[in-house]
């Protein structure tokens, strides 16, 4: 259970759902770069495993919001 979550929530670093556009507006700092997600990414399958494949290295960062 809690490693699905943890691929969901790096699923959503991943395509730009999180952190979401609202809070993003309110505190701009928080739009992650591209290696800040990977980096995100990457501690959630360290800290709390993975499942699937999922390991937090090698996951294509994306998204719809510049910089990335």
């Amino acid at each position: 259970m809690l490693q699905r979550r943890t691929s969901q929530s790096a699923e959503a670093v991943q395509r730009g759902r999180m952190p979401q556009w609202y809070y993003v507006m309110l505190h701009p700092s928080a739009n992650l770069s591209a290696a800040e997600k990977q980096q995100l990414i990457a501690g959630l399958g360290n800290t709390f495993g993975s499942e699937g494949g999922f390991r937090g290295e090698g996951f294509p960062v994306g998204g719809g919001r510049s910089g990335d």
